[in-house]
């Protein structure tokens, strides 16, 4: 996972905008690991930079902060 965070930042570095399955991949896994706050972050950067959210996404992790207590700070993060 550290590979992959340590990627992800490189990619605006390089300019690289990261795209809805990049955030999917990443925030899942944040999650699955139990790292709600660098998912939340994640989460963040993805609507700062304009990535839209397909639903499923969006209650796929909302559902994780539900079951954690969290649901209303991470509705909060979504645009």
């Amino acid at each position: 996972m550290d590979d992959a965070l340590e990627v992800y930042g490189r990619m605006s570095e390089k300019e690289i905008k990261p795209n809805t399955t990049t955030f999917d991949i990443l925030v899942n896994a944040l999650c699955k690991q139990g790292n709600l706050d660098r998912a939340r972050d994640m989460v963040s950067d993805m609507a700062s930079g304009g990535v839209a959210s397909p639903p499923e996404f969006r209650e796929s992790v909302i559902d994780i902060f539900k079951k954690a207590g969290r649901q209303e700070e991470i509705e909060k993060t979504f645009p």
